[in-house]
């Protein structure tokens, strides 16, 4: 009876073990700064998003981030929350949302549903991207 159940586990571990590591696409760190007319912008939505996706962006994971009191974020995958940003070139929305009697962005369209900001993010090491935005929306 024994035998039976080990055999049991034997038979069923391959199963098991693809949930314990990590998996995905690899990713590479990516930090940096977001100012506003040369002030950091303080919790600000950073998100990267691959310019090249799928149809269900299961293979090509969007990274995002909120600002600190310095304006500095941090990339983390949304699917899975590993730090980082899928390699290659990327789409870039910053977006701070202002709730009250109305939503507003406080940042101009131009960084985020109407963006003009891309960024290449290379296959190895870490890298810092930095952001220096301008309320007429002509910064990068």
């Amino acid at each position: 009876m024994q035998s039976r159940r080990y055999l049991a586990w034997l038979l069923l571990l391959p199963l098991l073990l693809p949930g314990c590591g990590k998996s995905g696409p690899k990713l590479a760190p990516v930090s940096g700064r977001v100012t506003l007319d040369k002030k950091p912008l303080v919790d600000a939505l950073v998100t990267f998003t691959p310019a090249e996706t799928g149809p269900t962006n299961i293979g090509n994971p969007e990274s995002s981030a909120r600002t600190d009191d310095q304006g500095r974020y941090s990339l983390k995958t949304n699917q899975d929350k590993r730090d980082g940003a899928l390699a290659g070139p990327h789409k870039v929305r910053i977006s701070l949302i202002e709730r009250g009697a109305t939503i507003v962005d406080r940042v101009p369209a131009a960084y985020n549903k109407n963006t003009t900001l891309t960024f290449t993010v290379p296959a190895e090491g870490s890298t810092e991207a930095n952001f220096d935005l301008t309320s007429d929306g002509k910064g990068k």
